[in-house]
């Protein structure tokens, strides 16, 4: 099913919408978020799964807006990201592996080919909430046949869990092993980064070298919304 005009049409991580979707799904996020108190039983599905969500809603907003943040369109978001967990929507609008199909092209994070790019894209926002699963579906990806529809619901869902300070700065740390050739601070200023600034610092220098394997990672834009408040 299709989401209504002013109702989020995706739950798949942002850095997969192109520049016009991206911008759109942010509109229509600040719209529901704008009227989420006036969700009754009444609204269309694509709505009503966001009854009584709005701290989840308000989270998703802060995803799409880092996402902008990292193509350059906007701030980053000022309020703090919510440490308790979030109630999201039970069911999906649809189920992932519908979305990932129906992707255009052009998203920052490119349309996945099999799902060992998926795993790929993916890894370090997994392993900044879920070490353990990290290295569960790594073994599991690396001996096909893998069931990509399954994994893609697996990974998606897993985003939506409030990564803990530890699990970024180690995913951050991992990120930032590709590119730390590239002007590299003194070792003891690099060791008194904070999360945003090691965050800031793997997004500038995967830019400037066009590390690939950065910029189609979901880590390297959705880890900015679990940041406590604006850099």
């Amino acid at each position: 099913m299709r989401a209504a005009v002013n109702a989020p049409a995706w739950d798949i991580d942002p850095g997969y919408l192109d520049a016009d979707e991206l911008i759109r799904e942010e509109q229509r996020t600040r719209d529901l978020l704008a009227r989420i108190d006036c969700i009754n039983d009444t609204a269309e599905a694509a709505v009503q799964r966001w009854h009584g969500r709005g701290h989840a809603l308000a989270q998703r907003l802060r995803i799409l807006t880092s996402e902008a943040v990292l193509r350059g369109w906007a701030h980053g978001p000022v309020a703090a990201a919510p440490r308790a967990p979030l109630a999201w929507p039970e069911q999906w609008l649809e189920s992932p592996a519908v979305q990932f199909a129906r992707l255009p092209d052009g998203g920052r994070v490119a349309r996945p080919r099999g799902p060992q790019m998926l795993w790929r894209q993916h890894k370090y926002s997994v392993l900044a909430r879920e070490p353990a699963m990290y290295k569960a579906i790594g073994r599991r990806v690396a001996v096909p046949p893998v069931d990509q529809a399954v994994l893609a619901g697996e990974l998606t869902a897993v985003l939506r869990v409030a990564p803990a300070t530890g699990g970024m700065r180690n995913a951050l740390q991992h990120m930032w092993g590709y590119v730390a050739h590239v002007e590299p601070p003194e070792p003891a200023t690099l060791a008194g980064w904070s999360l945003w600034q090691l965050l800031l610092g793997v997004r500038d220098r995967a830019m400037r070298a066009d590390c690939a394997y950065l910029l189609d990672s979901t880590a390297l834009g959705e880890l900015g919304a679990w940041l406590p408040g604006e850099a």
